[in-house]
């Protein structure tokens, strides 16, 4: 099961008549089980292409699909069931509910898929999830008790808990101290090959960005390989 992106352009209006187009006539294609790093300079439209990629953002033209069959034709509320089942977001600030132990703030997102299944076994899946992310004993902590780095393996583990085909990140590491943004990288691919979970990873650091299996460029509005620092000339 692919979701594609087919000819989309981003356009926002920039005042007297004049606009930008953050996103042109863009193809690309994440199976679960890929990874893919997308890096760009601020302000040209990553997290855009996150949100479109994401169905939380609709483009001005083209088409996203999936396996081939369009998707910005149905309703809205089919849309928001087929991002809860199969898309998940992980986020530079970690968006913990902060009344919520960490258990809690890892089965939310069992709450919107409507499986009642799912939701019973809510306490044993969060509680696998966090031992999947080296958190076995702090089910029961508070986020504001918790390092920042525990804190994005929290937001990990909520992002997982359903087995999404898709992750899509935006900078999950960006507010880290450098060791602790590597280890909390490398949990994360790991984490999401051995889900087969397609990721997307929309990064400033191009260490990171040499962990996936392509690294890509957003310049200008359109999509380039990556061309690594010593091949540069």
């Amino acid at each position: 099961m692919t979701l594609s992106l087919r000819g989309v352009t981003k356009t926002i209006p920039l005042g007297d008549g004049r606009h930008v187009d953050l996103i042109r006539d863009l193809d690309f294609d994440l199976a679960p089980g890929d990874s893919v790093s997308v890096v760009g300079r601020s302000g040209s439209g990553k997290s855009s292409l996150l949100n479109i990629l994401g169905l939380l953002d609709r483009p001005t033209s083209g088409q996203v699909e999936l396996d081939g069959q369009s998707l910005l034709g149905l309703p809205d509320r089919k849309l928001s069931t087929i991002r809860g089942r199969h898309i998940s977001f992980i986020f530079q600030q970690f968006h913990l509910l902060p009344r919520r132990t960490a258990l809690e703030n890892v089965w939310t997102p069992l709450a919107h898929i409507r499986d009642r299944a799912l939701w019973r076994q809510r306490r044993e899946l969060a509680a696998e999830a966090l031992a999947r992310v080296g958190l076995t004993g702090k089910e029961d902590a508070m986020p504001e008790t918790l390092s920042g780095g525990e804190q994005q393996r929290v937001a990990i583990a909520r992002a997982l808990v359903h087995r999404p085909r898709y992750v899509l990140a935006d900078e999950p590491t960006g507010a880290l101290d450098g060791e602790t943004a590597h280890s909390v990288m490398d949990l994360l691919l790991d984490v999401a090959r051995s889900q087969r979970a397609g990721l997307v990873l929309v990064t400033h650091d191009a260490q990171h960005a040499t962990a996936t299996e392509r690294q890509l460029r957003l310049d200008e509005g359109t999509l380039a390989p990556l061309v690594p620092e010593g091949k540069m000339r």
